[in-house]
């Protein structure tokens, strides 16, 4: 199979101007190297082995923005990643931060693992039900592959090794069914939430969080866009609620970093202080 043409940073920037000048989405804030990575996994997808086949299709065919953007979204995740967080948001944080009323935003979802995963922890915890979450993602595919709340078979043994890992106490097979070599998750996890699209730079973030779970999504971005994200996610959250990055992530040289105090250092979980 004839491979993918390098991208460049000349080829890079005009995929973006094709993506800006047509649709008006402006996607030069991202990294560099993590995006041409994204760009590459779609064009595998798509059968793509150009980037001027690519422009010329992001051009020509207009509904075609929607599978790109849902392709360059997909990341390489799973169910209960990090175990240990997810023990100690059991244990410790909503217990002690969320309440009947409480609100959650995931934003930047992609496959839905991560908003599973929690689904199923307050769902255990007997939460659920009373708090309010607000899932949001980049493009209108993701909003339809989310609420579907299926994955490939392939992807279940790790999950099931991280959920065995989470809890000792329940069964994984009770929240999901095996049919058509995917697993189908219970629909009533994602009952009460609201899956929307949404765009950082444009869009106004739900407000009043109590939570908001935002994992390993600032590496995708310039220090710049990095900093404008956590002025909106700081401005949405409640005094005293709780943040949660990536683990290889920190609130150190961000702008809005006084607004935070950390209180777990190895789950990366930070609480708003003013």
């Amino acid at each position: 199979m004839e491979e993918i043409s390098n991208i460049g940073i000349i080829e890079y920037r005009n995929i973006i101007k094709a993506i800006s000048d047509n649709y008006g989405i402006d996607f030069s804030h991202k990294s560099f190297t993590a995006f041409v990575r994204s760009i590459e996994r779609a064009m595998v997808l798509n059968n793509i082995r150009s980037t001027d086949s690519l422009i010329s299709t992001l051009t020509t065919n207009k509904n075609f923005i929607h599978r790109f953007i849902s392709d360059i979204s997909i990341e390489e995740t799973e169910m209960f990643r990090d175990p240990n967080l997810w023990i100690e948001l059991r244990d410790n944080i909503i217990p002690q931060y969320i309440r009947k009323g409480s609100n959650i935003w995931v934003p930047e979802v992609t496959s839905g693992d991560e908003l599973i995963t929690l689904t199923i922890v307050l769902r255990e915890l007997g939460v659920l039900e009373h708090v309010k979450i607000t899932a949001t993602c980049f493009g209108r595919n993701q909003v339809d592959i989310i609420k579907e709340a299926a994955f490939p078979l392939k992807k279940m043994e790790v999950n099931i090794a991280n959920f065995n890992r989470y809890s000792a106490n329940s069964k994984f097979s009770e929240y999901y069914e095996e049919k058509n070599n995917r697993a189908y998750f219970d629909r009533e996890l994602l009952r009460g939430v609201n899956i929307k699209q949404f765009e950082f730079i444009t869009d106004e973030p739900p407000q009043n969080n109590h939570l908001v779970l935002y994992r390993n999504k600032m590496i995708y971005y310039n220090k710049r866009m990095q900093n404008s994200i956590m002025s909106k996610i700081t401005d949405s959250m409640a005094m005293g609620s709780i943040f949660i990055c990536g683990v290889k992530e920190n609130l150190e040289s961000s702008n809005n970093e006084k607004s935070f105090v950390l209180i777990n250092e190895n789950e990366s979980i930070y609480k708003k202080t003013n």
